[in-house]
């Protein structure tokens, strides 16, 4: 029903300005800020709000009602926390029965303004897009779970995920966020597809809808202080690339480093982490990558942020049927 527009993906601070997109059926939106209400807003549901001379975490809350004052929707964003370099959101439009519904896809992204590209599935199978602020949901059976998703592409090696459940025997018009769970398999076994997972996973007692699976293996992110480049060579000439023992072909590995680069866009300025494309053994060992594939960006000692680096890493953009894992 609600979705945030403005998606604050970077460290920001001053007065910013908050726009959120809602479905028919919302009246007025409350906004919370570090659970003070800040705003009652209306159509164009368009809000400035402080948040103070320094960087500091804080919590944005929307909370959507109706003409009679029912909350019918609430969202929530946290502000200077690590999170990723893009982020993209649906809002549903509910819709008549197995007709009718409209998806509205956003997106924040501190390497671009708009993506290059925008792919969309409707229960994994491509859905036709041109324009992304309006994407007619094909005719399905409201009775049935059913799953959108959106993979939109950046420059800078960018990419972000916008996911949405809908339907079901218990809540036909239900729109919630996909939730991942990490499933654990025993050697030689694979994942089923989602309809034979009905029951699998629960929870207070009651049977979880699976919506989608996905199986795939795991990227490590190295984040590389500047110093770091000669010893880094000198790993690779002398052979002794930790990373040269038989690796799965599939893994993947990137590099990010802890050197601010400020990203300056209408609505804001954040500060934003370069980041490699990704790589897999296929392409040559991590060393060999790291040494003779990439070319580091210019740092100052006093200067990287390598705390703040080493939170973003784990949120660094991948393969969208990725899983990320370690930070080395």
């Amino acid at each position: 029903m609600i979705s945030f527009a403005s998606l604050f993906v970077g460290l920001v601070f001053g007065i910013v300005n908050v726009q959120l997109i809602a479905a028919a059926g919302v009246d007025r939106v409350e906004l919370l800020l570090d659970g003070s209400r800040v705003a009652e807003l209306r159509e164009p549901f368009l809000a400035q709000v402080d948040l103070g001379c320094e960087p500091a975490p804080h919590e944005l809350v929307a909370i959507a009602r109706d003409a009679k004052g029912r909350e019918i929707g609430r969202v929530r964003q946290w502000v200077n926390r690590p999170r990723a370099t893009a982020e993209a959101s649906f809002v549903l439009e509910p819709g008549r029965g197995d007709r009718g519904r409209v998806a509205r896809l956003t997106w924040r992204c501190l390497t671009a303004e708009n993506p290059r590209s925008v792919a969309v599935t409707f229960d994994e199978k491509p859905l036709r897009v041109t324009d992304p602020a309006r994407i007619d949901v094909p005719p399905h059976d409201p009775a049935q779970v059913h799953a959108l998703r959106a993979v939109l592409e950046f420059d800078g090696n960018v990419r972000a995920t916008a996911e949405a459940v809908f339907g079901g025997p218990r809540s036909a018009e239900a729109v919630t966020e996909m939730t991942a769970v990490a499933v654990v398999l025993d050697k030689g076994r694979s994942l089923p597809p989602a309809e034979r997972l009905a029951g699998a996973f629960e929870a207070d007692g009651v049977p979880l809808e699976v919506a989608a699976v996905e199986e795939g293996p795991y990227d490590v992110v190295l984040v590389c202080e500047g110093s770091a480049l000669a010893p880094f060579r000198k790993l690779y000439e002398s052979r002794k690339d930790p990373f040269v023992p038989e690796l799965p072909l599939e893994l993947g590995f990137r590099f990010l480093w802890p050197v601010v680069q400020m990203a300056s866009q209408k609505t804001m300025v954040s500060n934003i982490y370069p980041i490699s494309s990704r790589f897999t053994p296929v392409d040559g060992t991590v060393g060999f990558v790291g040494t003779r594939r990439l070319e580091w960006p210019a740092f100052h000692r006093k200067g990287q942020r390598i705390a703040d680096a080493v939170a973003v890493a784990p949120l660094a953009p991948d393969e969208p049927a990725r899983q990320r894992t370690g930070v080395v």
